[in-house]
């Protein structure tokens, strides 16, 4: 077992829940979360991104994606010839009602949910048919075991979701509940790069931050 050499880490481009969650909420309930797909705007991200990371990093042993379509699609478009790994460990939070249903159908139905979402703050609240954040976190450090495991001293492309790359970034970096909420506030932008690579330190491995949330297609667009 051992680190990657290298791991890149990308968040999907744009896809079209991305679009409609600034507008019409019911229009984003028609299709299951895991077949959203990708805008044009998207698609032209992902094309960006790939020459980003071929002039920054050059070539990849392993290329590891969420099974969700905006995901995998992104990283087809990226590298259409590559051998692609999928797995439920990278996959988006997972809503469960509050992907199908509104607030007022939500109260409708189960009218001391949100009392409960609020009583059990964003981290521990789980969704009738859902995940809470601990959940996915817990993903987080499965995946992390599997990339030592299978991909030690490989240099590795991971293309994620930006609630999965929060608590990615909660456990990585030690931060607090509250620290890491404020990451996920924040957000990340589409086809975002971050990279990370091992740094030994005495007898220690310690795992670097190299780029943190570079935009590739930012100005180009």
């Amino acid at each position: 077992m051992g680190w990657p050499s290298l791991m890149v880490f990308v968040r999907h481009g744009q896809s079209s829940r991305n679009v409609l969650d600034e507008g019409n909420d019911s229009e984003k309930r028609k299709v299951p979360t895991h077949r959203i797909s990708l805008t044009k705007k998207g698609e032209q991200q992902a094309r960006i991104t790939r020459q980003y990371l071929d002039k920054r990093f050059g070539a990849f042993d392993a290329y590891l994606s969420s099974y969700y379509l905006r995901a995998k699609a992104t990283l087809q478009l990226m590298y259409p010839g590559a051998r692609l790994y999928e797995t439920a460990m990278l996959a988006e939070v997972q809503t469960g009602i509050w992907d199908t249903m509104s607030v007022e159908e939500v109260q409708a139905a189960y009218p001391r949910e949100i009392a409960r979402k609020e009583l059990e703050g964003w981290y521990h609240y789980r969704p009738i048919g859902g995940e809470s954040f601990l959940d996915v976190e817990s993903r987080v450090i499965n995946f992390l075991v599997i990339l030592q495991t299978y991909f030690a001293r490989k240099r590795v492309l991971v293309i994620t979701h930006g609630n999965w790359f929060g608590m990615f970034k909660k456990f990585m970096h030690l931060l607090s509940v509250e620290g890491s909420f404020e990451i996920l506030r924040k957000g990340f932008e589409n086809c975002s790069v971050t990279s990370y690579e091992p740094e030994v330190s005495g007898s220690a491995v310690r795992i670097k931050l190299v780029d943190d949330c570079v935009v590739p297609w930012e100005g180009k667009l």
